[in-house]
C-alpha cells in the first residue's frame, strides 16, 4: 500500500474540539492507517479556549501520542506538529515568537478564517504572510463562501503565494452538490494543493483518506495525482527539515510545490 500524508487533523488529545482523550487518538489513528496514512501532522487549533496551547505543550503531547501508538502496536507512522492558526493581526508575530506553529517547522503555516470572510480580507491575509516569510496554506477551501465559483480569485490568491488545501470528505459523497463539484473541478485543473483529513477524531470525523485518493487518482492525470498526494506534502516536511531561506518566497521563486 502507498503512504499517505495528512498535513491538518485535530487528533491531539484534549487540547482543542478534536479527539478528547489518549484512546480516542489511539483508536483515530488505527483508522488512519486503515486509510495509507503514514505521516501526520497534528494541527490542533491555536485559538481555541481561552489561550494559546503553546508550542512546548503540543510538542509534549506528540511525544506522548508516540509513546501510545507504539504500545498499540502503531510503528510506522511519523509525527509532526503545527497548528491550524486562525488569522488575525497578531498572527505573524506569534509565529516568529514560537507561540504557535507553523507546519512541522517549515514557512508553510495552515491558516483558517471565518466562512464569510470578505475576500479583499483573506487577499490581504495572504499577502501579509508572504511578505513575512511565510506560505498560508489555506484551510478547507471549500468552506470560503466568497471563493466559489471565483476562478478569478483563486488565480488572484495562487499567485499572491496562497495554497490551497481541500478536505477527503468533499470525496466521499457519489453525487455532490454544485457547489462541491466546482472544487472537484478545481481539483482535476490543478488548483488544488493538498488534501488532509481535518479528523477530529475516530467517530463523527475519523481521519478517512482512501476514498479521495481513488477519486483523485480516477479523475486526475497520473503527474497532478502525484503531485497532490505525494510531491507537496513531501515539499512541505522538507522544507521544515532542511530550513530553508525564506527569501526565495518574497522575491516570488517557485518553491516546487505545483
Amino acid at each position: 500500500m502507498e503512504a499517505y500524508y495528512d498535513l491538518h487533523c485535530h487528533l491531539l488529545p484534549g487540547i482543542d474540539d478534536g479527539a478528547v482523550d489518549m484512546a480516542e487518538t489511539v483508536s483515530a489513528l488505527k483508522i488512519a492507517r486503515r486509510e495509507g496514512i503514514r505521516t501526520i501532522v497534528f494541527t490542533p487549533h491555536d485559538s481555541y479556549g481561552e489561550a494559546v496551547a503553546g508550542s512546548s505543550r503540543l510538542k509534549a503531547l506528540m511525544e506522548a501520542v508516540k509513546a501510545a501508538a507504539e504500545e498499540a502496536g502503531i510503528k510506522d507512522m511519523h509525527f509532526f506538529c503545527g497548528n491550524e492558526v486562525w488569522y488575525t493581526p497578531d498572527s505573524i508575530g506569534q509565529l516568529r515568537r514560537g507561540e504557535i506553529l507553523s507546519i512541522a517547522q517549515s514557512r508553510y503555516v495552515l491558516v483558517e478564517f471565518p466562512v464569510n470572510v470578505w475576500y479583499k480580507k483573506l487577499y490581504k491575509a495572504v499577502s501579509e504572510l508572504v511578505f513575512a516569510g511565510y506560505r498560508p496554506v489555506l484551510a478547507h477551501v471549500e468552506r470560503y463562501a466568497c471563493l466559489l465559483r471565483r476562478a478569478d480569485y483563486i488565480e488572484e490568491l495562487t499567485r499572491a503565494g496562497g495554497l490551497f488545501q481541500m478536505n477527503t470528505d468533499c470525496f466521499g459523497r457519489p453525487f455532490p452538490e454544485p457547489d462541491l463539484r466546482w472544487y472537484r473541478n478545481l481539483v482535476k485543473q490543478g488548483s488544488i494543493h493538498l488534501i488532509a483529513t481535518d479528523a477530529h477524531g475516530n467517530g463523527k470525523r475519523p481521519p478517512e483518506m482512501d476514498r479521495a485518493v481513488k477519486w483523485i487518482k480516477k479523475h486526475c492525470e497520473r503527474e497532478l495525482a502525484y503531485t497532490i498526494l505525494f510531491r507537496n506534502p513531501e515539499m512541505i516536511l522538507m522544507d521544515g527539515m532542511q530550513g530553508k531561506d525564506t527569501k526565495q518566497i518574497r522575491n516570488g521563486e517557485n518553491d516546487g510545490l505545483r
